[in-house]
């Protein structure tokens, strides 16, 4: 309907600016919303004989002489007075501004003048240097990459690579062009770093954005925020806080250790079809009783091969177990 208005309100203007008997009848061909890729012609078509067409139509978005909606410099311009994107503030038709101060939680461009950030973001805000200039810059743990501002980068007179990228804003329907990269040193609380690559990036709420790129040089980054709740922790380890166990919590009172004597025997043994630990051989025997037999005085006697004892098997010495039993 708003669209008709127009059409009708030029249609009149064109016929009060031709004679008596002439009459020109505009004919909408085509006609769009503003976020639409339609266009709008403003095409005359005389009934009598040839008529010059008026030179007052104008297009509605941008206020210049009529032209395809396609054509129209206002087409992806953004007004300055409604901050509605499609004409220009010129021609825009929505009530001004109330001068009073309104808090928004919607994120501003921030400029070299102001160079401020969103209030509901000044927690993450910090003063930083880059290449020797205070700005302020925003700590984003949200953002993957670093990035600066178009203007800061002119102010500054940065060399800057150039790069046609895309970045996906928070939304994956969103997206923005990247015009360059840079390479910056910045400081932040005192510490230097060497050779930042920043992306250049439009319309941006601060005039540096420093991303988990950044961050990552760090362990962790702290962040403020004055709440009432302890801190929270992302993926991290926490203390644990719980009572050391007890030894024998589940013990009662009348419960006393019992020493038992340890198994005869080992598992060597048993695989190895021994009986005993020890059983000392008859030559063994023999050799010890001889050995008694004989006197100090006669001469030592020669053993034989017969008479050399069998090595005695090692044996592995355990500790009697300790067992709990209810008196």
């Amino acid at each position: 309907m708003f669209d008709q208005a127009r059409a009708l309100e030029s249609a009149q203007k064109d016929s009060e600016s031709y004679s008596g008997n002439s009459a020109v009848y505009p004919r909408l061909l085509s006609a769009a919303h503003e976020n639409d890729d339609c266009e709008l012609k403003c095409e005359m078509k005389p009934e009598s004989p040839p008529v010059v067409s008026a030179a007052s139509a104008k297009c509605y978005f941008c206020g210049q002489s009529c032209h395809p909606r396609s054509k129209c410099p206002a087409r992806t311009a953004v007004c300055h007075k409604c901050q509605k994107m499609g004409h220009f503030s010129k021609v825009c038709r929505s009530p001004s501004a109330s001068a009073s101060v309104t808090f928004s939680d919607r994120a501003t461009l921030a400029t070299i003048t102001s160079a401020a950030a969103p209030g509901v973001l000044s927690k993450a805000v910090v003063g930083i240097l880059v290449n020797g200039t205070e700005i302020e810059g925003l700590i984003d743990s949200g953002s993957s990459g670093s990035f600066i501002h178009p203007d800061l980068v002119k102010q500054l007179n940065l060399a800057v690579q150039q790069s046609q990228s895309a970045v996906t804003l928070a939304s994956t329907s969103f997206s923005a062009k990247a015009t360059g990269l840079c390479t910056v040193n910045i400081k932040v609380n005192g510490r230097d770093y060497e050779n930042v690559r920043l992306t250049v990036l439009p319309q941006l709420c601060s005039d540096v954005i420093l991303g988990q790129d950044f961050q990552k040089l760090h362990s962790s980054v702290t962040l403020t925020y004055d709440g009432t709740l302890p801190p929270l922790v992302i993926c991290g380890l926490g203390v644990l806080k719980v009572n050391p166990p007890e030894l024998f919590a589940n013990l009662t009172a009348d419960c006393h250790p019992v020493a038992a004597k340890s198994r005869r025997y080992s598992f060597d043994d048993q695989s190895t079809g021994v009986t005993q630990e020890y059983a000392p051989g008859p030559a063994q025997v023999g050799v010890e009783v001889s050995s008694l037999e004989q006197s100090p005085s006669s001469p030592p006697q020669h053993e034989t091969s017969e008479d050399v004892p069998a090595p005695r098997r090692s044996t592995r010495v355990r500790r009697p177990p300790i067992r709990f039993e209810a008196c």
